[in-house]
C-alpha cells in the first residue's frame, strides 16, 4: 500500500515537471489552438499515469 501511494506521488510530480516545463518553453508566442492542445495532450498522460495500475 505505501509503495502504490509512494509510485502515484512520484507520478504526479513528474505530470507537475511536465506541465510545468511544456508551459515555460511553450507560454511565449503560443496560438489559442497549440495551447488547448497541450492541456489535451497532459490531460491525456495524467489519465495514463493515474489508471496505470
Amino acid at each position: 500500500m505505501k509503495n502504490k501511494r509512494s509510485n502515484k506521488h512520484k507520478g504526479d510530480s513528474d505530470m507537475f515537471f511536465i506541465f510545468t516545463f511544456i508551459v515555460n518553453n511553450k507560454q511565449e508566442g503560443a496560438t489559442r489552438y497549440q495551447q488547448i492542445n497541450h492541456v489535451l495532450f497532459l490531460t491525456n498522460i495524467f489519465l495514463l499515469v493515474a489508471f496505470r495500475s
